[in-house]
């Protein structure tokens, strides 16, 4: 048996799938797949040189040819194929002789002493990739590791290989991950942050999956999404289709889960979804910062800075220190020495001491700045506005942040007071240990 897959023709347009249908339906190889300007052909020897003399003959017909440097030629071992080989090479001057472990299908290796090596090459290039993020600002690099170069260039092998099966590899992809993103935040990282990093945004993590919690719910999701395809191509009912490694994956799957997707199981986020709910379940916390902080990230509105695009001339680029202490924050992690504050209290590690000191000189600009917003917000709606009115006081006596110059509705001016309350407080914590945005709902009623 040999295999043949062909090379792009020189005309691009889709249209052309048409033009040579004709040509592909008089082929008699046993296995006979084109996708647009790539075409695959498999069977005996003898059957495949004939097609591919057809190939080139009718081709030539309706001016198209194909480019013999860019085709590949595979043969199962076992055999000796000399003889047969250079008949190819005569028809096709240039094909190259692959390999098992070179065998592939649209970027997907087709047999199994090709998988390793198809993640390893994948592993070595996101190394090569990772190197260059470290000469950009950390915030740019983050967002770029996050959305384009770390899962998302993975993703695709994910679901066409069973890398589950591999996990000494995948192991090593995800300490790739860790050394990267601690080197580019400047942060280290213990075993409960990562794991806290690897959560999606909207359960409090960075969005930086753990490849190994996402290649069996990417695979499972790719055999759901295939199948009718599968069936129709060989004639069978869905029902009695098994796909390759299928049914070893499900196993796998029912000794991590006691659930599976029942509506859209085609849908990768159906699976992921069990396998989050499962690592938030397990997270568990020994004090009740700890455990405010990470309830008080399932709210959405602790999530969205992590998805804006960073970008200086519109104000959602950070500094990358920070970047650093947000994250810091986020996670848990150490953000400093021990030292005395100015207060005379003593800063721990987590420096949350800072979030709340009367004497902290950072509170006075995040005010300004949080008020800055509002204005700018009004602004982008055509309401005026000014910061700190004078001649104008509340009942208690204190002058509100803003009032708008025109009326918002009914002759009436919108008058507000911005504040930004320290979940961490000790005066906050017996509550927002228990309920998410407790702090910021007790001091709201404070200011009514």
């Amino acid at each position: 048996m040999s295999m043949m897959k062909f090379a792009p023709f020189y005309l691009v347009f889709q249209s052309f799938s048409l033009a040579i249908h004709p040509i592909v339906r008089s082929l008699q190889s046993e296995l006979n797949l084109f996708y647009l300007d790539d075409g695959i052909i498999g069977g005996s020897p003898e059957t495949v040189l004939s097609d591919i003399q057809i190939l080139l003959e009718e081709s030539a017909k309706i001016g198209l040819e194909i480019n013999p440097r860019k085709c590949e030629l595979f043969f199962p071992s076992g055999n000796d194929y000399n003889i047969i080989q250079q008949r190819f090479e005569d028809l096709l001057p240039g094909v190259h002789l692959v390999s098992s472990e070179n065998l592939s299908l649209l970027g997907a290796p087709l047999v199994h002493e090709g998988y390793e090596k198809k993640v390893e090459d994948k592993l070595t290039k996101m190394k090569n990739i990772f190197e260059k993020l470290k000469d950009i600002p950390a915030h740019f690099a983050l967002h770029l590791m996050k959305n384009c170069l770390g899962i998302p260039k993975l993703l695709y092998i994910l679901r066409t290989v069973p890398t589950w099966k591999g996990i000494d590899i995948l192991n090593r992809m995800d300490l790739t991950l860790k050394s990267t993103l601690e080197d580019l935040l400047n942060v280290k990282l213990n075993e409960k942050e990562w794991k806290q990093a690897n959560l999606p945004i909207r359960h409090g993590g960075l969005g930086i999956r753990s490849i190994i919690d996402l290649s069996l719910p990417a695979f499972l999701a790719s055999c759901s999404c295939v199948k009718v395809n599968v069936s129709n191509m060989l004639n069978t009912s869905v029902d009695k289709l098994t796909l390759p490694h299928e049914m070893e994956a499900m196993d796998l799957w029912n000794s991590k889960f006691d659930a599976v997707p029942v509506e859209f199981p085609n849908f990768q986020k159906k699976w992921d979804d069990i396998c989050v709910r499962k690592k938030v379940s397990e997270m568990k916390f020994d004090n009740a910062v700890n455990t405010a902080r990470f309830l008080a990230l399932q709210e959405k509105e602790s999530n969205v800075w992590l998805q804006v695009i960073p970008c200086k001339s519109i104000g959602t680029f950070l500094e990358d220190n920070v970047l650093r202490i947000s994250i810091c924050l986020r996670l848990g992690c150490d953000v400093c020495q021990k030292f005395k504050c100015r207060c005379g209290k003593e800063m721990d590690t987590k420096g949350l001491h800072a979030l709340s000191c009367s004497k902290s000189a950072g509170r006075f600009y995040r005010h300004a700045e949080l008020n800055n917003i509002i204005k700018r917000a009004l602004t982008s709606i055509e309401i005026p506005s000014m910061l700190e009115p004078s001649g104008l006081s509340r009942d208690d006596g204190k002058r509100p942040d803003g009032v708008t110059i025109v009326p918002w509705e009914r002759g009436q001016h919108i008058v507000w007071d911005s504040t930004c309350v320290d979940t961490f407080a000790e005066s906050y914590l017996s509550t927002t240990k228990e309920t998410a945005g407790a702090a910021a709902e007790i001091k709201a009623t404070c200011l009514i």
